[in-house]
Order: C-alpha cells, then structure tokens, then sequence
C-alpha cells in the first residue's frame, strides 16, 4: 500500500519512522539495507513517499509499526520548492538513460568456485563454473541471452558450500556443465561481432574473467572489453561509502527479494 506523509519522528537504533495521519501517529519500519542507505535523509520535517505491506506488522518501542517495501521520494519544501535527496523515477530515468547511450550492451553474471568450509589458506583459486549474459541493442530489445555451466579444472567437484549456496547437486552439474574452451569461442565470437559494453554488479566478474584467460591458458579477450560496474555507479549516485550489494539493491527496489537467488542464468 502506498502512503505520503511528513516525518513526525526518527528512531534511528530502531530504524523506524513515526509519521501524523488524520491526528494520529503511523509508525514505519526500515529494513536494516534501506536503512543504512536512507538514514542520512530521515530527518523531522521530511517529506517521505513509501510503499509498505499492510499485512506486516512489527512491534517496535511498544508500538506496532508496518513494514516498509520501498522508498518512492523523499524530498523538503524551502520557500515552495521541493528539494529531492531521493527520487525512485528520476535514478530509474538517469540509469536508462546512460545504459542507452551504451549502444549494445552485454548484462553479465558469473558464478565461481569457493574454497570448502574451514579452508584457511589464502591460496585459493576461484574458477567460472556459470555463465549468464543477456546482450540487449541500443532500444533494449533482447537479442540472445546465453546461460551454461563450466565445467572447471582446478577443482573438478563442487565441494559442500558451492552445492549449497547454488542449490546445485555436482551430479546434474557434471551431467550438463561444458567444457570451458566451448564457452571461450562462444563468447569470442560474440564480442568480436557486436562489440557490446559489458555491465556487470560489482569489480568480481571482470576479475574472475580475465583470471581464466590465465587458467586456461588462452589468449586475453580483455581487448575487446569495455566493462561498467552498475555497483560503482549506484555507490557515486547515492555517495555511499561502499558499494552496495547486489541483494540488498534488490531488497530496495523490490516487495519480494526471495525470488532473487546465486544464479548466474536469472
């Protein structure tokens, strides 16, 4: 349910927000991710516009406070002009806009080996054991999407913690995984005929990338690369510290992050 309201309070520790609604006070609560990211703007007097889940109901300082989806505005009035310190449309509208002036673009998610639980050396080597792109033109329209397993060679099996984390048992793996030089050729030629952007979320899958050229022992692709790191641009839109992860920008943007899953095909 959507709701607009003047913050009345901010609870900070609790991560909540009182707001007055026809003589009386709604509480509203942030999610530990919104928080942090919206915290800098809570102040008493804000403007807020939210979306929050009716249904949800959370008992907060002896107050019982709805649970909040997502942030749409937030924003002052000085002298009858509205100030935006958050605009959901606008970061939409801005993000679009760059990404179309990429021209052809190439989405892309790996999913890499981990060393088992209780390793401690640090001399580990993580392998590309998925790969998942979705090459798009400069409207946006798909073009081909690609999704294989990679079958890697350092560490032949998928130990406990990868099979849990990517709910994937190393039979079915081993049964539909490809051969890593398959997979090579494939993307070589992909890049060599559209020359897309690569966008990836976060610095890890550029690194990975190009550490497998030197696994494998074949000729660096990084030449006919352009990477954009979508995390880097959402830290330096939101001047946060750090960039934020992958799931906790899903969390924001989205009622449902529980579809969202360590998949490099989705």
């Amino acid at each position: 349910m959507r709701f607009f309201g003047r913050i009345h309070q901010v609870y900070l520790h609790e991560r909540m927000i009182a707001i007055r609604s026809y003589g009386r006070l709604l509480y509203f609560y942030f999610q530990t991710s919104q928080m942090n990211l919206f915290k800098r703007y809570l102040y008493e007097g804000i403007y807020i516009d939210l979306e929050y889940n009716e249904n949800k109901i959370l008992l907060k300082k002896k107050r019982q406070a709805f649970v909040i989806d997502y942030v749409l505005q937030l924003f002052s009035v000085f002298s009858y002009k509205k100030v935006y310190y958050y605009d959901q449309h606008q970061i939409n509208t801005s993000l679009s806009t760059f990404l179309a002036s990429l021209g052809t673009i190439m989405f892309l998610d790996l999913e890499m080996t981990m060393p088992p639980y209780h390793y401690s050396k640090k001399d580990f080597q993580a392998e590309i054991i998925q790969v998942g792109y979705l090459l798009t033109d400069a409207t946006g329209e798909e073009m081909t999407r690609y999704s294989q397993y990679i079958r890697p060679v350092l560490h032949r099996h998928l130990n406990t913690r990868v099979q849990k984390f990517l709910k994937l048992d190393d039979e079915t793996f081993r049964l539909q995984a490809i051969d890593y030089h398959v997979f090579y050729d494939d993307f070589k030629e992909v890049l060599e005929l559209y020359h897309p952007t690569v966008v990836v979320y976060g610095k890890n899958d550029s690194i990975s990338l190009n550490h497998s050229f030197r696994i494998h022992r074949v000729a660096s692709l990084q030449p006919l690369m352009r990477f954009v790191n979508l995390a880097k641009l959402i830290q330096n839109f939101y001047h946060l510290k750090s960039e934020a992860g992958l799931f906790k920008m899903y969390q924001i943007y989205y009622q449902d992050p529980s579809i969202q899953k360590h998949d490099a095909f989705n």
